[in-house]
Formats: structure tokens, C-alpha cells, sequence
């Protein structure tokens, strides 16, 4: 899949994907959900994410707002929102009475799962789709699907230990083996290091730029961190990913003229 330039918002370049779906017709189908659903992101395969006692898709990757000026830092105090966030999310997960173990702890991964990155994820897609009058549809959302999935035990949703277990076993006889055994990609991650490299140096233009919204927000050699340790993000994606709303955010807040006090 291809990547949209390192200047352009992310929200930019779907809303041009939407727009171009739009050319051709008035509905779409989108699969968001499957993943929450049927557990098939990275970390519900690793049990040592898994068990910890915070949002194990972070791992131990650097956050975003690690590269905060140190003032910055200690005013806003992110770690104590991430696990006041956490914290809430896990009071209110739905228990199923008896259940223990690993069966009770993917429930609540599962269910953070669908608090956090889907959430996100169904909002980006309602306003970019919806900005061009495409109608997009999600069947894994179908409320029907998700209650009676959430009471399938890991151990079935995890057949054969493959990400999206269930799903794929279900759909065995009537999808091709190319599909149903092709790798997941992640989106919008890249693993090429040139455009690793350029995203890097928009940022490095951007915050040097005393005219950025940003300027003084971010510590630039804590934003050079990652890169230079090489370290993966969300347990799987690279650096430009982690820091790209940098550039994102100097975009929106430069085209809305918005400022910080």
C-alpha cells in the first residue's frame, strides 16, 4: 500500500482515498472491528504483553508524549493520564462469573481494545467518509456479532493459534487460501527507511521552525530517540509512525490557526 507525503495529515490523505471510493459508488464495506473482535492484532499473541497490568499494545515502546519539553512534561504528567485512562477502562470491563486466569485477562484486553484503538478508528472513518457522502458499512460492528463473540473463550477465538482464529476457520470453505492465509499488514506502518528518514527530517524542519504552532512543545533531541535506537512502536511499527501526529498536528493547528497560550 502506498504512503501519503510526510507534510500531508493523515485525515488529508483518507479523506482522498474516500473521495476517490466515492467516484464509483455510494457505499463501501470496511472489516474495522475484526481485529477487536476476533483477536487478531500482535499483542493478544503475546503473553508477555498480554499479562502486564497496562494497555499491552504499547509494550515497551516509547510514547509520543515522552519527546515533551521537560516543563511540558511535568505539568502534563501523561503517565498519570494513561493510567487513570487504564484504570477506569479496567473497573468497567463486563466479567463473565468464574471465569480466571488467561480467559479473564483477554477480556479485558479485548474490551480495551474496543474502548481505545477501535473507537478511534470507527470516528476517522464516520467523519472522512462522511465528508464526501460515502456511506461506509462495518459489519464486524453488527451488535449481534460482537455479544456473541465476547463470550467465546480465548482458547476458541485462538484455534490454531493464528491471529483471527475463529474467523478464519469459519470462512475456510468459501474464501481462497491466498486470503485467508495472507499475512497481516499493518496500516498506515511503513518499514521503508527512506520514508522513515523523511518524516524525520519534516519533523526536524517543522520544530525548528519558531513560526510552528509546536515550537517549544516538543524536546527535539528526545524526538530523535527513537529513531536513533531503532525501537518499534506499538510492538510492531517503526519510529515515523509514533511521531507522524507531530506533523499532523503543526498541519492542523497552521490551517485553523490555532495557537497554545
Amino acid at each position: 500500500m502506498s504512503t501519503w507525503p510526510s507534510t500531508t495529515p493523515r485525515g488529508t490523505r483518507s479523506c482522498g482515498t474516500t473521495k476517490a471510493i466515492r467516484g464509483q459508488s455510494t457505499v463501501a464495506l470496511s472489516g474495522e472491528a475484526a481485529d477487536e473482535v476476533f483477536g487478531g492484532y500482535p499483542w493478544y499473541h503475546d503473553e508477555r504483553l498480554v499479562r502486564r497490568d497496562r494497555f499491552p499494545w504499547i509494550g515497551d515502546a516509547p510514547r509520543l508524549a515522552d519527546a515533551f519539553a521537560p516543563d511540558l512534561h511535568r505539568r502534563v504528567r501523561p503517565a498519570d493520564a494513561e493510567n487513570d485512562r487504564y484504570l477506569t477502562l479496567k473497573a468497567e470491563v463486563p466479567r463473565l462469573p468464574g471465569e480466571q486466569g488467561l480467559d479473564a485477562r483477554m477480556r479485558e484486553v479485548m474490551y480495551y481494545s474496543l474502548k481505545g484503538p477501535l473507537a478511534c478508528l470507527l470516528d476517522r472513518k464516520d467523519r472522512m467518509s462522511m465528508a464526501v457522502g460515502l456511506e461506509v458499512r462495518v459489519p464486524y460492528c453488527d451488535h449481534r456479532l460482537v455479544e456473541y463473540v465476547w463470550n467465546v473463550p480465548w482458547d476458541m477465538k485462538n484455534a490454531d493459534g493464528r491471529w483471527k482464529s475463529l474467523l478464519r476457520l469459519a470462512f475456510a470453505d468459501v474464501l481462497p487460501w491466498e486470503t485467508l492465509d495472507r499475512p497481516k499488514s499493518g496500516y498506515p506502518g511503513t518499514h521503508d527507511p527512506a520514508y522513515n528518514a523523511e518524516v524525520m527530517r519534516s519533523i526536524d524542519k517543522a520544530l525548528s521552525d519558531p513560526s510552528s504552532p509546536l515550537h517549544g512543545v516538543f524536546d527535539p533531541q528526545r524526538v530523535e530517540a527513537p529513531t536513533r535506537s531503532g525501537s518499534k512502536t506499538m510492538t510492531w511499527l517503526n519510529s515515523s509512525h509514533l511521531l507522524l501526529p507531530v506533523l499532523e498536528v503543526d498541519a492542523w493547528m497552521r490551517e485553523y490557526d490555532v495557537t497554545l497560550a
